[in-house]
């Protein structure tokens, strides 16, 4: 009864300290890679289609998180942290049971918990684990560390239970699993073999004879990743990094650069300052560059390797190490050279070793100094609760860095100054924030810090650095963008279609240069360009929704409303294509298509999708609304928008109108029209 109340009080220590140290990450906002995961991803809206995706029990949690509520991002949060909260409790339920196997002859049987609980919390509230938890997309890989440790904790518990089969068939299901959450869960196999060479059989033939069945059961599972990779055969889900660059790495080269990524992994997992959520790490030149970095892992790697062959333990959480890596940080290149989640489950073997070690030379210290040994326990405890309190105070202060994609993009680029991929997110920050004039400022010195100047004789060449050639046309594009919104398209003509001469199939440009023709009111070949973003990529929501635009613009509206129902299938959480529809339901000159009571519901929706606080959104169901004869009601709320337009400065807004048609004057003029009883209708234009 006391070991049980024990237990439960470290698992509540646990469950603390992991949550106090995500407190601060509810209302951080998607990020890079959450958007082509979650955010922009038809799959998540479409029934059950992410059963079919190449990672579907990873996707499946997204789109459970999805039909609970949709892209409230503080459920997907939740969500990451409950994840972290159970492995981390796994991780310790796997150290605690092997310091109490017979392996160890009862040398553990006092302080296996403490110590358990010690590594799991030092683990859990880790800054390098912070990657894999608040980042939300990355949830790949804590949910793939998750079930590695249940299947583990399977495989150990199997040992002493009279149901042993129960347990070797839950580690089985954890590996099936996990490999629908990442192929990097093939290592499972190897590390449960492994763990049972090292602290469970007698002798390697003792293991072959007892629990062949188990071992090849567990190998079997490697068949899913082989009907995967034929079902998916094509199909990519790594989409962060710079994939069509690394790909051009031969092995040798990744596994080289990768020498100086370890090292600093080992680094950060001592040492966890200057952390960034994307390294841009360059290939390195030679051999020579990461000399020591590879002498160092030579020395762990081989030392691993004697301790592991002798079935010591410290053995086997450097095999753990080096095998949980193997993956993503060896021979096989990658969609980007360093990443802080893939320290996820390796992390485990160097917090293991660092407590472990740290207990071991410090109780032989204290018996060699006679000190009472009640004194050691508590210098035990004092040292791991400050250490803990450290590890938590590092981790909640780098989650600030996820606050906001602006602050974490500034973040990046402080620590990776030519992180041109990052350079790009910041510009795209500032102008959803509607700030353009400093987007333009940041779009310009992004430019000038791509393109060097050198001598080649006595002319002057424009050079591109490093990364600058794979990154140059979406500066390019990106610029151009950056003149648009600050009502300068004619100028962005020259960015952009610089930007599709160099990169022909990039749909966003296609789109930047549709948009630019449609601000010049050149709209068939703004019309062209979309039709081409569309044919690149069919669910391309922003090329829908513009597409809409110009026919609306164009006089189409029969179409107009037809392109963007099509955005709206694709995106049915867009507040912003939620009022583009609506208005065209409620104001189109064309009575044959008006909806009063779809266009009521679409703006009410967008209304709530954007917290009652969007000017745009409560104008456009104040014309719904006085469509639907509603004209007291329509009256107070557009007397609310016009309330929140009062308090903000006017900007330009690449829909043609200030502040996307949410001036002052506007909204005046459709009050005056609501208080005498008549419904706002935009202008009949000619259809072309």
């Amino acid at each position: 009864m006391l070991k049980t109340h024990t237990t439960l009080v470290q698992v509540s220590i646990l469950c603390l300290v992991g949550l106090v140290s995500y407190l601060n990450t509810f209302n951080s906002p998607f990020l890079f890679d959450d958007f082509q995961t979650i955010v922009n991803n038809p799959s998540m809206r479409q029934g059950w289609q992410v059963l079919f995706c190449p990672r579907p029990v990873g996707d499946l949690t997204f789109r459970l998180n999805y039909a609970v509520g949709q892209l409230n991002v503080a459920d997907y949060h939740l969500t990451n942290i409950v994840i972290h909260l159970l492995a981390g409790l796994l991780l310790f339920g796997v150290i605690r049971r092997t310091l109490l196997l017979p392996r160890f002859a009862g040398a553990f049987e006092g302080p296996a918990g403490w110590l358990a609980l010690v590594s799991a919390a030092m683990w859990l509230v880790h800054p390098l684990q912070t990657q894999s938890v608040t980042y939300i997309c990355q949830r790949y890989e804590s949910l793939m560390g998750l079930f590695t440790l249940l299947a583990l904790y399977g495989f150990v518990r199997s040992g002493d239970s009279a149901r042993p089969r129960l347990w070797v068939d839950m580690a089985l299901a954890s590996c099936i699993l996990g490999m629908g959450v990442k192929q990097n869960m093939l290592i499972v196999p190897i590390l449960i073999l492994l763990y049972d060479y090292v602290f469970v059989a007698v002798s390697m033939s003792e293991l072959i004879r007892t629990r062949w069945k188990t071992h090849v059961a567990l190998f079997a599972t490697w068949l899913v990743l082989v009907a995967q990779t034929f079902v998916y055969m094509g199909s990519t889900s790594d989409s962060t990094g710079d994939s069509m660059f690394v790909k051009q790495l031969s092995p040798w080269e990744y596994f080289v650069t990768q020498w100086g990524v370890i090292a600093h992994y080992l680094q950060l997992s001592f040492v966890p300052l200057r952390q960034c959520l994307d390294y841009a790490w360059p290939m390195a030149d030679s051999v020579h560059q990461v000399l020591w970095q590879g002498l160092l892992l030579v020395l762990l790697g081989l030392s691993s390797l004697v301790a592991l062959a002798r079935r010591n333990p410290f053995g086997y959480l450097g095999a753990w190490f080096f095998v949980c890596l193997g993956p993503t940080s060896s021979f096989m290149p990658t969609g980007d050279m360093a990443f802080e989640h893939r320290m996820y489950l390796p992390l485990a073997g160097v917090v293991a070793t660092v407590v472990f070690a740290g207990y071991h030379l410090g109780s032989k210290l204290w018996k060699a100094a006679a000190w009472p040994g009640g004194t050691f326990a508590a210098a035990c405890s004092i040292l791991a609760g400050v250490a803990i309190a450290a590890l938590m105070g590092v981790t909640v202060n780098r989650n600030y860095a996820y606050a906001s994609a602006e602050t974490m993009w500034r973040d990046v680029i402080e620590k990776s100054p030519d992180n041109y991929r990052q350079r790009i997110a910041l510009v795209s920050s500032l102008l959803e924030q509607r700030r353009p004039g400093e987007a333009e400022k940041e779009s310009r010195a992004l430019l000038e810090r791509m393109v060097k100047i050198q001598r080649d004789g006595t002319n002057e060449v424009q050079v591109l650095s490093g990364m600058g050639s794979f990154y140059y046309p979406s500066a390019l594009s990106q610029r151009g963008l950056v003149l648009i919104h600050l009502g300068r398209a004619q100028e962005s003509l020259e960015y952009i279609t610089r930007a599709v001469a160099i990169r022909p199939g990039e749909k966003e440009m296609h789109q930047n240069l549709g948009l630019a023709f449609f601000m010049l009111k050149r709209y068939d070949e703004a019309m062209r360009e979309l039709d081409l973003a569309v044919k690149l990529s069919p669910a391309y929501t922003r090329a829908h929704g513009l597409r809409a635009t110009v026919l609306e613009a164009m006089g189409n509206h029969r179409e107009a409303i037809k392109s963007y129902r099509r955005a709206l299938d694709l995106r049915p959480d867009d507040a912003s294509v939620m009022c583009d529809l609506a208005w065209m339901l409620a104001t189109t000159p064309d009575n044959a298509l008006h909806d009063p009571n779809a266009a009521i519901t679409l703006a009410s929706n967008a209304c709530k999708a954007t917290g009652w606080q969007s000017a745009r959104a409560l104008d456009v169901l104040a014309a719904a609304l006085a469509d639907a004869g509603q004209f007291a009601e329509a009256v107070k709320t557009l007397d609310e928008a016009l309330r929140i337009v009062s308090e903000r400065v006017p900007v330009i807004d690449p829909s043609g109108r200030p502040d996307g048609g949410m001036d002052k004057e506007s909204l005046l003029r459709r009050m005056d029209s609501y208080r005498g009883g008549k419904p706002w209708r935009e202008p009949l234009k000619a259809d072309k």
